[in-house]
């Protein structure tokens, strides 16, 4: 994979997601991240068995600047989509309190999950111990068109903790990108 498109900083729930609806249109995708196991936050999730969603999530549940970000986001992929794919992965679950979704065995069923989904989309993750070579893109992993994308700390806006290089682009440009984009 020496030519990228989109480059994945962080190996949790969010660049999980993006990488694989990156490659499942058509994007050649690198999950990179510090930890050898991807998805570690949720792995210890709800007491290891991972509050995956929750049923009764909508807009109302979300405090930003602008207040419709997550509408968007919220109808393209909702909490039935994500639901879908875990039974899609035969992943039994119950229902606890106020619409929370849990695992029925252990919260590495959905990491499972996640990385079969990430390898049949076509996308790879790799971990790093070092992101020298990210300040960079062309030097370290080569890209026609670079785009990187973050979740976590990277998303929440505070530079202080991460300080995304000029050619970073927000992760809800590359998975969802508006119609008329060609990127």
């Amino acid at each position: 994979m020496r030519d990228l498109d989109v480059l994945v900083l962080g190996g949790g729930a969010a660049g999980l997601m993006c990488a694989i609806e990156a490659a499942k249109r058509g994007r050649k995708v690198l999950v990179i991240d510090h930890a050898k196991n991807p998805a570690e936050k949720i792995r210890i999730s709800g007491g290891g068995r991972c509050n995956f969603t929750n049923i009764h999530c909508s807009p109302a549940n979300f405090l930003s600047r602008n207040p419709r970000f997550c509408v968007s986001a919220l109808k393209r992929y909702t909490q039935q989509d994500f639901l879908k794919l875990v039974e899609k992965h035969r992943i039994s679950w119950h229902e606890k309190t106020l619409g929370q979704l849990f695992c029925d065995n252990s919260a590495k069923d959905i990491i499972r999950m996640l990385l079969s989904e990430l390898e049949a989309a076509g996308a790879r993750y790799s971990w790093k111990r070092t992101s020298r070579r990210l300040k960079n893109p062309t030097t370290g992993f080569p890209c026609q068109r670079p785009r990187a994308v973050a979740g976590g700390i990277a998303c929440c806006g505070d530079r202080r903790a991460f300080d995304p290089p000029r050619w970073a682009r927000p992760a809800s440009a590359m998975i969802w990108p508006s119609a008329s984009a060609t990127t």
